[in-house]
């Protein structure tokens, strides 16, 4: 278990400030912008995913990080000003 920990490690401390400030001009909310690399960082953690190059792990992590994104401007119109069902 240590060894799938130090590799959580690992990677939010090498991804966690690019992935942040991509994040965050996109959301311009300091608290989504942590629970969606949250929820992110949790899925590398349960999934597990197996990844041929540093690049690749890149990739998924901001796929990952993107497809959460238009859930909140979904649920949460009211904060963001979008909505799906304007005209």
């Amino acid at each position: 278990m240590s060894g799938k920990n130090d590799e959580l490690e690992k990677v939010i401390g090498q991804y966690s400030s690019m992935l942040y400030k991509i994040c965050f001009l996109i959301l311009k909310n300091e608290q989504d912008t942590k629970d969606v690399l949250q929820e992110t960082f949790l899925t590398f953690y349960i999934k597990k995913p197996t990844f041929y190059s540093d690049e690749h792990r890149k990739a998924w992590l901001i796929i990952d990080f993107s497809h959460r994104i238009p859930l909140l401007f979904i649920l949460c119109p009211w904060i963001y000003g979008y909505s799906i069902y304007r005209g």
